[in-house]
């Protein structure tokens, strides 16, 4: 419905009918703001639709892109859990500054050579797939979305794991260095240029050597072994029950979809039915 805006002076209204041609010189507007004006709307058309479309069809895609990459679930928390505690269950505290700063440029470059990976598989999808595509619409718009959608789902599978690797790496080298930095301040902290053990220490390698001191063979066996397989089998579980939770919340959402339908988009479009004045 075109919202109309009165004016009182009965002056305005005879110079603007002069100038624009309006009915009783009022002005008429759009949904969008923008004043119509007579054989525009066609030419106006004819570029936003098509562009509207292929950029709403590009948009779609980087959306599944990011948003797959970007997922969080209980699979992906007990992974990072697991991956924190085996970290610190072997790191040696007693690590020298020398090693930590080669550590963290060891990690730097590889996540330079994973995003590096990742960017030259993206300008290929867009160069050999993407770019032709969007070539093909323009003089063929059903061919050319027929072509983009092909391409697209060619490359969500191929670079949403590829993302997914880079982000979780991006974000472990991220902790890692946060961690080395802190432990570097707190170590300084606390020891300043007192001389420090340069032994390794580490909770594994204290461990290790209780088991080792047991006079009894038998004993540190049986020891030994209760130690790595109750570890085993609790990581083992805690994937059983995070794939268990990410499974619950998948058919939940299937059940919810299917009472209440598939989620959808309400388009709203003022022109429709208005008239040019």
């Amino acid at each position: 419905m075109p919202l109309t805006i009165v004016k009182s002076a009965l002056q305005s209204r005879t110079i603007r009918k002069a100038v624009t041609g309006a009915v009783d010189g009022v002005r008429v507007f759009r949904g969008s703001g923008m004043a119509s004006q007579s054989g525009d709307d066609g030419i106006i058309s004819k570029i936003l639709n098509p562009a509207s479309k292929f950029i709403g069809f590009a948009a779609g895609v980087l959306w599944k892109l990011v948003g797959g990459a970007l997922s969080i679930t209980w699979t992906a928390i007990w992974s990072g859990i697991v991956r924190s505690a085996t970290f610190l269950w072997n790191f040696n505290f007693n690590i020298s500054d020398e090693e930590i700063h080669q550590k963290i440029q060891q990690s730097l470059e590889s996540l330079a050579s994973r995003s590096g990976g990742f960017l030259g598989r993206a300008v290929g999808w867009t160069v050999g797939g993407f770019l032709p595509g969007a070539i093909v619409f323009a003089f063929n718009e059903p061919l050319g979305l027929y072509i983009l959608k092909n391409v697209g789902a060619e490359a969500l599978d191929d670079l949403s794991a590829e993302l997914e690797s880079l982000l979780l790496s991006a974000f472990q080298t991220a902790t890692t260095a946060v961690f080395y930095y802190s432990f570097l301040r707190v170590r300084n902290a606390l020891y300043g240029d007192k001389k420090r053990d340069k032994k390794p220490w580490s909770f594994a390698q204290k461990v290790e050597e209780k088991i080792e001191e047991i006079d009894n063979s038998v004993l540190q066996q049986f020891i030994e072994e209760f130690l790595e397989e109750s570890f085993d089998a609790s990581v083992e579980a805690g994937y059983v029950v995070a794939n268990s939770l990410d499974s619950w919340a998948a058919q939940s959402r299937q059940s919810r979809e299917l009472v209440l339908g598939s989620q959808k988009t309400v388009e709203l479009d003022f022109n429709r039915g208005s008239t040019d004045g």
